[in-house]
């Protein structure tokens, strides 16, 4: 009898076990609150239930690369290079558009990002667009720790200019600053995977290219 229900349990436990979503661990920026819905679909479709933690841009990629956490929530190709754990999906998530924004009240014009090497520039460490931008004209930026320190470097004017992505559909600098130059430099942004979850590629492709032919990625993505 004994042995007749330690087996009906094993069965019962087995069973619920199958039937339970994968958890995959996703980090993510902060701002990016707004995508959360559409990444928590595309995994849906694949069978995992995605929990969505936000770290500060660099982090988010180190913990992923680590292996804490499983995928980050999308980067430009040309971000991953320090981070040799990590894969970019094919399929692109969104168009990242880098911005620049100058505190309100001050007389700041831009007519062409070389314009930039007339000013203090600061940006968020992690921001990869930024700092790609940044050295591909030769510009010397200031690197705050987070969004909110980097708006406290714009209000007390020790940075001139404050680089964001669009992305960013609420930051504490959007509350003190003017937009200068909305398009400095756009690049298609790729979920990223950590490679042991590599195998998943494919398939997030797929998803994703689906969503986006009937028109269920376009009421997913919040904001745009």
């Amino acid at each position: 009898m004994k042995r007749y229900l330690f087996a009906l349990l094993s069965a019962i436990l087995l069973s619920s076990g199958g039937s339970a979503q994968q958890i995959i661990r996703v980090a993510a920026q902060p701002g990016t609150e707004p995508y959360w819905t559409l990444l928590t679909a595309v995994y849906e479709d694949l069978g995992y239930k995605a929990v969505i933690t936000e770290y500060p841009s660099e982090r988010a990629l180190a913990e992923v690369n680590s292996g804490r956490a499983d995928a980050e929530a999308g980067r430009v190709v040309g971000e991953l290079e320090d981070f040799p754990n990590l894969v970019y999906s094919s399929e692109p998530i969104i168009n990242a558009t880098l911005q620049a924004w100058a505190r309100r009240g001050t007389a700041i014009s831009i007519s062409s990002p070389k314009d930039l090497k007339n000013y203090r520039i600061g940006t968020v460490r992690g921001i990869k667009l930024a700092e790609l931008f940044a050295v591909s004209l030769s510009l010397s930026t200031i690197i705050a720790a987070d969004e909110e320190s980097l708006a406290k470097m714009l209000d007390a004017g020790r940075i001139d200019i404050a680089l964001l992505t669009d992305i960013f559909l609420v930051s504490p600098v959007y509350k003190i600053g003017v937009l200068v130059d909305p398009d400095l430099v756009t690049m298609k942004a790729y979920h990223v995977f950590n490679k042991k979850y590599a195998f998943l590629i494919p398939k997030w492709d797929a998803v994703l290219r689906a969503m986006k032919a009937d028109g269920r990625y376009q009421k997913l993505i919040s904001g745009h």
